[in-house]
């Protein structure tokens, strides 16, 4: 039986993340411009880390 870490991507590429989460690709680099999303690069690829990305669907009242 798959566990949910296999289902759950540890990391979305830029392409990826904008499918998951219904955003486009500006939108997305302008989060990153503006420190709201944090990204890292692994062997040439930006990657968003999941918890980066959940972190952006928090909403502080």
């Amino acid at each position: 039986m798959p566990t949910v870490a296999e289902h759950s991507p540890r990391a979305y590429t830029v392409q990826a993340f904008c499918k998951a989460f219904g955003v486009s690709r500006s939108t997305v680099y302008v989060l990153m411009r503006s420190g709201r999303l944090r990204t890292v690069r692994v062997a040439g690829r930006r990657l968003v880390p999941a918890d980066q990305a959940e972190a952006l669907l928090t909403v502080e009242v």
